[in-house]
């Protein structure tokens, strides 16, 4: 007997406990046979692990891994090894040490391995493209970073050298009625109202799976009645900014499969926070969509330096944003901060984000964990990118200060695929056929 997640259950199985809901009432008896019924109720109730007659996690996941052909295992599991360069306690360069490799990172690159095993079965992925990234290797001598790029203060780099217009006025109408204490949501969605593409897409994400409403929401007055003002408000943060950056040189990443990557990291950082509760779901999702907007700032400003610096990450096997600080003397959480703040972004937001990669510094540091593992799990699944190629460190004490059980992961990926999907469609960023990830 021992506690197993609810991913790993089969029909057959048999309960050895009585199964009670997070509010400790009766659910499902002890000596039960699981059915498919029984496994959609605990999900529908968020149970994530139960007791099981003559089974503990161990054999679950020994059992799941036997489906899957030992030498397309190995070579998995290589390709998923090979992503997670962590640093150990000491800050050595591309190396793991024993405290690092807790039992959240485990979880993921198990979970990382179940998916791509599928996706090579099921065809819209070819075991040679899981492995030509890998294979790529940059045969060069650390050439010199152009100095007039890199002497720029962040600060500079935000004021002078970018040419950062300002957001879209719809954005400042809404915080300016927002702060107002005679702030209505029919005022609200008149000034909301004149921007048709904007209410059009708030009014898809309502709607979507994404909030799982009851009812189809027609009007931007019920939506803000719903969502509240301040998650509206975090919603046309978003949306504003995606429509901000268009003029990336497509050298230094894909604008497509980076908006794909930060789509996903809100998704996870959503679906987080509603396991850890009491935060503000919409927030995160915002912090998600816009964790990376400081490499665009670096990629249109700087872009020869920021070539060199991922290509210094892939050589050296670090994450890109230790290579960043080292070149320019901050890193692209940084430089996101700053623009936020420039751009008069809620201070909590602005935190987060700047923390991203340092959750133990945030004033708030939980939800700055959440939104680094969110960043971890849409790398480890490689879901769009940013132009970092490894999944970014994860180390215990932040995994600790989280309190979740790694038994959350499976069911928030699930949860994921559900979701995703329509939120890239609410965005014009759909997936293509022959590109899955």
């Amino acid at each position: 007997m021992g506690e197993i997640n609810v991913g790993y259950l089969k029909s057959g199985m048999l309960l050895a406990s009585d199964l009670k809901d997070p509010f400790g009432r009766f659910l499902i008896g002890r000596g039960t046979v699981i059915e498919e019924k029984h496994i959609r109720i605990m999900n529908m109730w968020g149970i994530t692990s139960v007791d099981i007659e003559g089974m503990d996690q161990e054999q679950a996941v020994r059992e799941e891994l036997l489906h899957i052909d030992p030498e397309l295992l190995t070579k998995i599991q290589a390709h998923v090894n090979a992503l997670c360069c962590i640093r150990d306690v000491d800050h050595a360069v591309g190396t793991a040490s024993v405290a690092d490799k807790h039992e959240a990172l485990e979880e993921i690159k198990r979970l990382c391995i179940f998916r791509l095993a599928r996706q090579i079965d099921s065809g819209p992925l070819k075991l040679s493209e899981l492995f030509e990234e890998d294979k790529k290797e940059y045969d060069f001598q650390e050439p010199e970073i152009p100095p007039q790029e890199t002497i720029i203060p962040a600060q500079e780099l935000i004021d002078n050298k970018v040419r950062l217009c300002s957001l879209p006025d719809i954005y400042h109408r809404v915080v300016e009625i927002i702060n107002d204490s005679r702030c209505s949501a029919a005022r609200l969605a008149e000034v909301v109202g004149n921007d048709p593409a904007l209410s059009g897409t708030l009014l898809k994400i309502v709607n979507s799976a994404f909030y799982g409403l009851p009812t189809k929401v027609g009007s931007i007055v019920r939506a803000i009645a719903l969502i509240g003002n301040n998650e509206l408000s975090a919603l046309v943060m978003g949306i504003s900014v995606i429509r901000y950056f268009k003029n990336i040189p497509p050298e230094m990443v894909a604008m497509k499969k980076f908006w794909m990557h930060s789509v996903a990291v809100g998704v996870f950082a959503r679906l987080l926070a509603h396991y850890k509760g009491d935060l503000s779901e919409e927030d995160l999702f915002i912090a998600g969509l816009l964790h990376d907007v400081g490499r665009l700032v670096i990629f249109e400003a700087l872009p020869k330096s920021a070539a060199v610096a991922i290509k210094l990450s892939r050589k050296r096997r670090v994450p890109l944003f230790q290579v960043e600080s080292e070149i320019f003397g901050y890193d692209h959480a940084a430089i996101a901060g700053l623009l936020l703040e420039k751009w008069n972004f809620p201070k909590p937001l602005q935190q987060i984000i700047r923390c991203h990669h340092a959750p133990l510094d945030c004033q708030k540091p939980v939800e700055a964990a959440i939104l680094l593992l969110a960043d971890i799990l849409a790398s480890a699944i490689r879901f769009g990118s940013s132009g970092n190629y490894f999944i970014p460190p994860l180390d215990k004490k932040t995994w600790d200060i989280l309190e979740l059980s790694p038994n959350v992961l499976r069911p928030c990926i699930k949860l994921f695929d559900r979701q995703v999907d329509e939120v890239l469609h609410i965005f014009h960023l759909e997936k293509n056929n022959d590109n899955p990830r």
